[in-house]
């Protein structure tokens, strides 16, 4: 090897310390970006906590057949409801909310779901084929908009 080369090399290897020893830390705009992305988490999930709407009735459907239509406004005691006797589905239905308590499916999905109680929300036992949403008057009813 000539010395020219010797120098190349030796040039390339200096050249890939420098590279590595300038490696940059944690500095002022990493920590910018990191707070301003906390505040936009912080901020989204207060804004999402804020329009959540207390829902007012619970719907009950079998085979996508509406079985009971409750107004939890009008519970005044908690109380359990058998939804099919077959399958032992129970809820309870309280007026802030509502819970399927017993369900004969392996999963226990729907029992683990816990209480519900926001417009939108959903317990679905789908070996069973049973739904309980909670719907709101408030609600426009719209699925979804196309133009």
């Amino acid at each position: 090897m000539s010395e020219n080369e010797i120098l190349k090399i030796e040039n390339k290897e200096d050249t890939a310390k420098s590279k590595m020893q300038e490696r940059r830390t944690f500095g002022l705009p990493d920590a910018i970006i990191i707070l301003l992305a906390a505040i936009l988490a912080v901020g989204a999930f207060i804004y999402f906590k804020q329009i959540r709407q207390e829902g007012t009735t619970v719907i009950v459907a079998k085979n996508n057949f509406e079985m009971y239509r409750i107004d939890l406004k009008t519970v005044d005691e908690p109380y359990d409801l058998i939804v099919d006797k077959e399958h032992n589905i129970v809820i309870h239905v309280e007026s802030d909310g509502v819970s399927v308590i017993s369900s004969d499916c392996k999963d226990k999905t729907c029992v683990n779901t816990g209480k519900i109680s926001y417009d939108g929300e959903a317990i679905v036992c789908l070996p069973n084929a049973c739904t309980v949403y909670i719907d709101s008057d408030k609600s426009a009813n719209v699925d979804a908009v196309l133009r």
